[in-house]
Formats: C-alpha cells, sequence, structure tokens
C-alpha cells in the first residue's frame, strides 16, 4: 500500500514510482504513472571539524543522486509487480 511504498522510498533512499497498464489508442496498451515517491532526505549528524564538544554538532544532509528510481506495475487489489523499463540515454 501508500505507506509501505513511501517507506521504501524512505528506507532505500530512491524514487519509487508507480505505474498501470491503460488502454491507448485503437486497442494499444500504454504504460501511465499513477504516483511518485520521493525518498526523504536523511540527516547525519557529526561532531565539528575543529571541536571534539558534542555540544558543536553540524548537520549534513545526504542524498543519492543518480540512483534509478525503482518503478513497479500497479495490477489492482494491491498488487504490485517490478517494472523495468529500457534505460534512456
Amino acid at each position: 500500500g501508500e505507506p509501505e511504498l513511501a517507506m521504501a522510498a524512505h528506507v532505500r533512499q530512491r524514487k519509487v514510482v508507480v505505474y498501470r497498464l491503460k488502454s491507448g489508442f485503437e486497442g494499444s496498451t500504454v504504460l501511465e504513472k499513477i504516483s511518485e515517491y520521493e525518498p526523504s532526505v536523511i540527516q547525519r549528524t557529526k561532531l565539528h571539524p575543529l571541536s571534539p564538544s558534542c555540544d558543536e554538532q553540524a548537520s549534513e544532509s545526504v542524498e543519492s543522486p543518480g540512483k534509478r528510481p525503482i518503478n513497479l506495475l500497479y495490477s489492482g487489489s494491491c498488487h504490485y509487480d517490478a517494472l523495468v523499463l529500457p534505460s534512456t540515454p
């Protein structure tokens, strides 16, 4: 469900994109994007480099740039399958 997909994006630090099959022009079938879940930013705390004191801490945002999203195909009744899309140059 939706809470689990949002948590998966957070834990894996990757975008999760959900698609479904939709009837297209002249009976063709196309993929329709129905939702996206962005990874939340992890806050990592470390000691300030000039002071060993825990009172002086700096917070650093850590993101995972360059990771491909996790693509899923929703096929109804809360069922999702992994979806491998062709890579784009």
